[in-house]
């Protein structure tokens, strides 16, 4: 990019390029002797400029100021917003600092992609997935939990269902850490440990308002588990998420946090854990690797491609697509989970349901040719899941 000359020009102009490229987030790093500003796009950071070390504690202040923040606070992490308008287009971002050996880290996420909200048939789900959910939905009582790593889309799957769920005859609260968009009719609540306002604290408060549907940014600790299973099991649909990468590996995580097995089987009515994958751009071509021959040897009829690039496309992927396992807790599996049932067991009980993994959706989107073996074994190499290799 050319170097502006000032640090509102520097400001703009980042914003605006982040704006265009589809980027999530904004790094400004100081790294002492300049300033390196990455973007995030497609999940994968990038880095788009370097900063003059001159101008870095004016660009900082200047954030700082547009977020309306204490820019005389250098030794404490800080949060705000900032909204910017640029022909006749509103963006907002939220930010955050954040003091690091050579001056403040400034990271800004850009919020507006979550304006135009999918429904729940525009996530990425197969249709069974989606039959699931909908079924899941529908019921007047139980758990839903979304599962997945940071910047999985699990936000976005909550507020395509709390959107569907949102009818003048439901009462539906959410406590949220932070709240990333505002929806209509629903009572939302920011998270504020500072205070005293813990996830368990306002999931209480609601429990005493009359509610229908509760969303619970994050499971975190034992005393709000326990409330949010004891909550659906008591007339109310519940819907959260936890840190963890498999459906499987949700029901483990519950009962880490010391609920109960029998109270896991009885509460659990829905767990779908889902990631990200960057989807190959019209410039591909036929993957004539070694092992993307086996795979397709085993598949009649697939075609395996790979990124090539070009100048309307990322290194030759644009766009990212959901990957996700749905994990409906039938009465068989109720009754696994309450008895005991090992992981292995209650693994072979999900294939026998028909249940896909993470593994096995991300590779179908590479027999279709939405995205390559490389994407592949990217996002899905820290699961606990056999790999590619043993599958081609």
């Amino acid at each position: 990019m050319p170097a502006p000359d000032s640090a509102v020009a520097w400001v703009d102009q980042v914003l605006a390029d982040a704006v265009a490229k589809r980027a999530s987030d904004i790094h400004f790093e100081p790294l002492g002797a300049t300033c390196r500003i990455r973007l995030r796009i497609d999940g994968l950071l990038e880095e788009h400029a370097q900063l003059p070390q001159h101008l870095t504690d004016a660009v900082t202040a200047r954030i700082k100021v547009m977020a309306q923040l204490d820019i005389g606070e250098k030794r404490l992490p800080q949060d705000g917003r900032l909204k910017l308008t640029q022909a006749n287009a509103a963006h907002e971002f939220r930010v955050s600092s954040c003091p690091t050996l050579f001056g403040e880290k400034i990271v800004l996420r850009h919020v507006d992609a979550l304006i135009h909200l999918p429904k729940t048939d525009q996530l990425g789900m197969r249709s069974e997935q989606h039959a699931q959910l909908e079924a899941a939905l529908a019921c007047p009582w139980g758990l839903i939990l979304v599962t997945g790593p940071t910047g999985s889309g699990k936000t976005v799957t909550l507020y395509a269902a709390l959107q569907q769920l949102n009818q003048t005859h439901r009462n539906i609260s959410t406590i949220e850490d932070p709240i990333e968009m505002t929806l209509p009719g629903v009572n939302q609540v920011a998270h504020h440990e500072g205070i005293g306002l813990t996830f368990a604290h306002a999931l209480r408060a609601f429990l005493r308002q009359d509610p229908d549907v509760l969303m619970i940014g994050e499971i975190r600790d034992r005393t709000t588990a326990k409330i949010a299973v004891q909550a659906a099991q008591t007339g109310h649909l519940i819907l959260s998420t936890l840190h963890t990468n498999t459906a499987l590996a949700t029901l483990t995580r519950l009962l880490h946090l010391g609920v109960d097995r029998a109270d896991v089987a009885s509460a659990c009515r829905l767990i779908i854990a889902q990631t990200l994958m960057r989807t190959l751009h019209a410039c591909k071509t036929h993957d004539r690797s070694t092992s993307a021959q086996r795979l397709m040897a085993k598949s009649p009829g697939a075609k395996v491609y790979r990124a090539v690039g070009c100048p309307a496309c990322r290194r030759g992927y644009l766009g990212r697509t959901g990957v996700f396992e749905t994990l409906p807790i039938t009465q068989t599996l109720q009754a696994q989970i309450a008895q005991g049932h090992s992981d292995v067991g209650l693994a072979a009980q999900i294939q026998k349901q028909g249940g896909q993994t993470l593994n096995q959706a991300a590779l179908a989107h590479v027999l279709e040719g939405r995205s390559s073996m490389a994407e592949y074994q990217r996002i899905t190499a820290t699961l606990n899941e056999p790999s590619v290799a043993g599958l081609a």
